[in-house]
C-alpha cells in the first residue's frame, strides 16, 4: 500500500508542464472529433436539440476519456521509467474509442485509428510547440529533442496538406476537351430558362404530421394514409414515436408546383433517395419543381423520409420496393384528387403523360415503377398493385443505384429514359445508371417513338443534385478529407440538371424534337453548359441496330442478319463483359480492340439493301470508351473508312469529324495515404471507362468525294492508323436514317 501511495504521489511529476500543454492541444482535437460524431447523428428535433446533443457528446465523451485515462495511469505507474502517463492514457482511450465509433462512417478500423492517431499527435505536437515557443526555460537537450519531434509531426501534417490539395499530384487537373469541326447547335431556347407559366406552390399531406407542419396544419390538400405493413417486418418502435405513425398508416406527403393555366398538364413526380431521415430530403428539388412547372409540367416532390436511414433506428427492410410502391400510391392519390371537383388540382393533371424523376435509390425506384407489374408479380405481391394501372412514359434517373431485386434487374421496354451521373460521386461510385440504360429496349413496331440518353458529368458529385444534401456524399469523421476543391459549384451542377431534365421532358412529354441534338452529342448544347467535361449517349427507337455484341459469342456475327465482322492486324480483338472502375461486371458486352504500330482494322460488311434508306442526312452511330487499364499519354485517334457497293472508298480521321473524348480522372479525397482505408479503397483516385456516342454524318464523306452514295454503303471500317498504339471498347453500332 505504501508503494502504491508513493507511486500516486509521483504521478504529477510525470505529466510536467510541457506535457500538460500537449494535453491542451489534444483536448482541442478531441472536441473536434466529438463534434464530428454529434454532427453526423442529427436528432431530428431541430437545431437547438442538435446543438444540445453535440454539447452532451463533447462533455460526456471527455469525462469518460479522462476516467479511462486515470485507470490506465494506475497500470502505467508501475513501469520503471518516466513517461507522461495521463497523456498516454488519454491517447490510448481516444484511439480505441474513435477507431470503433468511426467505422460506421465508411472507414475501417485501421483507417479510423490512423486518422484519429494522426489528428491527436498533431494536436499534442501543436500544444508542445506553443509551450516551447513562449517558454522562458533554458534550451536544454530535452527541449531541443521535443522541438525536433514537434517539427517532425508538423512535417507529417504538411505532407498530408500538400497531398490533399494536389501540390504533388496532377490527377486533379481538368481534362482538355477537343473541339469538333462541326456541331449541330440546338435551335431552341435554353431549356433551363423559366417558361411562360406562373407557378403556384402548395403542399398536400396527412394533416397531422408530427415533424412536418407543411404536411400537417399547412397542407392545402389532405390525403388518406396507406398501409405498407406487407413490406416491413423490422420497423423500429422508436421510429413510430418519432414520426407518430407506423407502417399501417404511412402518410402521402408532397410538395406541388402547379402551372397557372387551363391544363391539363403532364404529371412529373420527383422522389429522393436514401439520406439521413432526420435531414429531410424532399425539399431539395425546388429548383427543378419551380422550373418544370413554369414550362407546363405539374411537378410534385414526394416525401419518403420516413423510410430512410437513421443513425438511431437503422432502415426498414425491403426499402427498394417500398419506395416504388409509395411512389405509385402518390400517382393514385393525385389521380383521384384531380378527378374531384372543388380543389386546386381538379382537371389539371394529364395522366396519359407521366414522368418519374428519381435520385439515388429513388432513381432505381422510378425505373422499377415503370415495370412494377413484372416485379410485384415475381415477388408474389400482386394484391399490393390493385387498381394501379398508369402508363409511365418517361423515367429520369439522377445518380441511381442498380441492385438486383427478386433475383433480377429491371428491364424497361418502350419507355423514354435519361440518366445523369457525376464523376466525383463518392456515394454511388460507379456509373450504375448506365447499366439500366443498356437494359432499355424498344419494340420494332414503330408505332411510337422512344429515346434513351445518358450524361456523365466531370467533377459532379452525388449530393449537390439535391440542395439539402451538399458536397459531403458520405459521412466521415473529418470533412477535410473530401476533395471539394475540384467539385463543380452547387449552382452549376444543378443548372446542368435543369438543362437536361427540362429538355428531355420537353422532348418526350411536350414532343418538342428541337432538343434531341443535345442528347446525341452534349457539344450541341455547349453554349448553355458550365465549363467541365461531359460524355453522352443516345439511342432512339427509329435507329437501325447493326451490332451490340449481345447476340452470341461469335466474333464474326452481328445483330443485323447477314452482316459480317472481320479484324486484321489487331493486337486484341475480343468480345467481353465490360467492367467498371472496381472491376465489377457492367452487365454489358462490348468488343475490346487494341493495336500497335499504326496498324489494325475492324470492319463490318452490311447485307445488301440494308443501307437503301440512308441519305446525305444519315449518320453512322457507335459507342466508344477507353480501356482504363491502358495508360493514356496522348489523345487517341483513328480513321473511319466507308466503302460503297460500287467500289467508292472514303476515309476520314476522327479528329476531323468527332474527336475522341479523353478519359476522366476521379480524385475524390484529400486523404493521401489514408485513401485505401476509406470505403474499402473505393474512393482512391481512379478512372471510370464510360461510353461516348459518336454520330458520324455521312454528309462529311459526300463532301470529300461526290461519288460516295450513302444508299450504297457496303462496309464500315475502323482503321487504327492515326495513333501508334491504343485500346478502346466499341459497342452499339447503329445506322440513323
Amino acid at each position: 500500500m505504501n508503494q502504491l501511495k508513493k507511486r500516486l504521489q509521483q504521478l504529477p511529476d510525470y505529466d510536467s508542464a510541457i506535457y500538460v500543454s500537449g494535453m491542451i492541444g489534444f483536448n482541442i482535437i478531441i472536441m473536434l472529433l466529438f463534434f464530428e460524431t454529434g454532427w453526423n447523428m442529427p436528432t431530428g428535433f431541430g437545431p437547438a436539440a442538435d446543438a444540445l446533443f453535440i454539447l452532451l457528446i463533447c462533455f460526456a465523451g471527455n469525462a469518460l476519456l479522462f476516467l479511462f485515462a486515470n485507470v490506465v495511469c494506475l497500470v502505467l505507474i508501475w513501469l520503471p521509467f518516466r513517461m507522461p502517463k495521463l497523456l498516454t492514457g488519454l491517447v490510448t482511450g481516444a484511439v480505441l474509442l474513435f477507431s470503433k465509433a468511426f467505422t460506421y462512417t465508411n472507414m475501417n478500423v485501421k483507417g479510423a485509428a490512423l486518422l484519429t492517431g494522426f489528428m491527436l499527435l498533431f494536436g499534442i505536437a501543436s500544444g508542445i510547440f506553443c509551450y516551447l515557443a513562449f517558454s522562458k526555460q533554458p534550451k536544454t537537450l530535452r527541449r531541443r529533442m521535443t522541438i525536433s519531434i514537434s517539427g517532425l509531426l508538423l512535417g507529417v501534417m504538411v505532407y498530408f496538406i500538400t497531398g490533399a490539395y494536389g501540390l504533388h499530384d496532377s490527377s486533379s487537373k481538368p481534362v482538355q476537351q477537343i473541339e469538333p469541326t462541326a456541331i449541330q447547335q440546338v435551335q431552341a431556347e435554353n431549356p433551363a430558362l423559366a417558361g411562360p407559366y406562373e407557378v403556384r406552390y402548395f403542399t398536400y399531406g396527412s394533416g397531422k404530421d408530427l415533424r412536418r407542419k407543411e404536411f400537417a396544419e399547412e397542407a392545402e390538400l389532405i390525403t388518406a394514409p396507406v398501409d405498407a405493413s406487407a413490406f416491413i417486418t423490422n420497423w423500429n418502435k422508436w421510429r413510430t414515436r418519432y414520426w407518430g405513425f407506423d407502417p399501417q398508416s404511412f402518410p402521402l406527403n408532397g410538395r406541388v408546383w402547379l402551372p397557372q393555366g387551363e391544363g391539363p398538364f403532364p404529371v412529373v413526380l420527383i422522389v429522393h433517395g436514401n439520406h439521413t431521415m432526420e435531414d429531410f430530403s424532399d425539399e431539395g428539388y425546388g429548383y427543378l419543381g419551380e422550373l418544370l412547372a413554369s414550362r407546363g409540367f405539374l411537378t410534385v416532390s414526394i416525401d419518403e423520409n420516413f423510410i430512410n436511414y437513421s443513425t438511431w433506428t437503422g432502415i426498414p427492410n425491403d426499402d427498394y420496393p417500398l419506395r416504388t410502391w409509395i411512389l405509385l400510391q402518390h400517382l393514385q392519390a393525385l389521380d383521384q384528387i384531380s378527378r374531384t371537383a372543388g380543389n386546386v388540382l381538379f382537371g389539371k393533371a394529364d395522366f396519359d403523360k407521366i414522368a418519374l424523376i428519381g435520385h439515388s435509390r429513388g432513381g432505381q425506384a422510378a425505373a422499377l415503377a415503370a415495370d412494377y407489374d413484372t416485379f410485384y408479380r415475381a415477388a408474389g405481391e400482386d394484391e399490393m398493385m390493385a387498381n394501379i394501372h398508369y402508363p409511365i412514359d418517361t423515367i429520369i434517373a439522377i445518380a441511381p443505384t442498380d441492385r438486383k431485386l427478386e433475383d433480377k434487374y429491371v428491364k424497361l421496354n418502350d419507355v423514354n429514359y435519361l440518366v445523369l451521373h457525376g464523376s466525383y460521386d463518392s456515394d454511388v461510385t460507379t456509373f450504375d445508371g448506365d447499366r439500366q440504360y443498356d437494359r432499355v429496349s424498344f419494340s420494332d413496331s414503330g408505332a411510337s417513338q422512344y429515346m434513351k440518353a445518358s450524361l456523365y458529368i466531370e467533377h459532379a458529385n452525388h449530393g449537390q443534385f439535391n440542395t439539402t444534401w451538399g458536397k459531403m456524399d458520405i459521412k466521415l469523421p473529418a470533412r477535410f478529407l473530401f476533395n471539394t476543391r475540384d467539385m463543380l459549384p452547387e449552382g452549376e451542377q444543378q443548372f446542368i440538371a435543369q438543362t437536361y431534365i427540362s429538355a428531355f421532358l420537353e422532348s418526350t412529354l411536350h414532343e418538342d424534337k428541337r432538343y434531341i441534338p443535345m442528347f446525341k452529342d452534349w457539344q450541341n448544347a455547349k453554349q448553355w453548359l458550365p465549363e467541365t467535361g461531359y460524355l453522352s449517349r443516345f439511342k432512339s427507337s427509329d435507329m437501325v441496330k447493326v451490332a451490340d455484341f449481345e447476340e452470341d459469342k461469335e466474333k464474326i456475327t452481328a445483330s443485323m442478319k447477314r452482316a459480317r465482322i472481320a479484324g486484321t492486324q489487331l493486337r486484341t480483338w475480343e468480345e467481353q463483359e465490360k467492367r467498371n472502375r472496381h472491376n465489377v461486371n457492367r452487365l454489358n458486352r462490348a468488343v475490346l480492340l487494341s493495336w500497335n504500330n499504326n496498324a489494325g482494322r475492324y470492319s463490318i460488311s452490311l447485307p445488301s439493301r440494308s443501307s437503301s434508306g440512308l441519305s446525305h442526312a444519315s449518320s453512322i452511330v457507335f459507342s466508344l470508351a477507353h480501356d482504363s487499364d491502358v495508360a493514356l499519354e496522348k489523345q487517341l485517334d483513328f480513321s473511319i473508312q466507308l466503302t460503297t457497293s460500287d467500289g467508292v472508298t472514303v476515309a476520314l480521321p476522327m479528329h476531323k469529324i468527332r474527336p475522341i473524348h479523353p478519359v476522366f480522372m476521379s480524385r475524390y479525397l484529400n486523404a493521401g495515404p489514408l485513401a485505401p482505408y476509406v470505403k474499402n479503397g473505393r474512393l482512391k483516385t481512379s478512372t471510370e471507362s464510360v461510353f461516348q456516342d459518336y454520330f458520324i454524318p455521312l454528309s462529311e464523306f459526300v463532301t470529300l468525294d461526290k461519288r460516295f452514295d450513302p444508299s450504297r454503303l457496303d462496309k464500315i471500317e475502323w482503321v487504327f492508323d492515326q495513333t501508334a498504339t491504343g485500346a478502346v471498347f466499341l459497342d452499339d453500332i447503329y445506322l440513323e436514317e
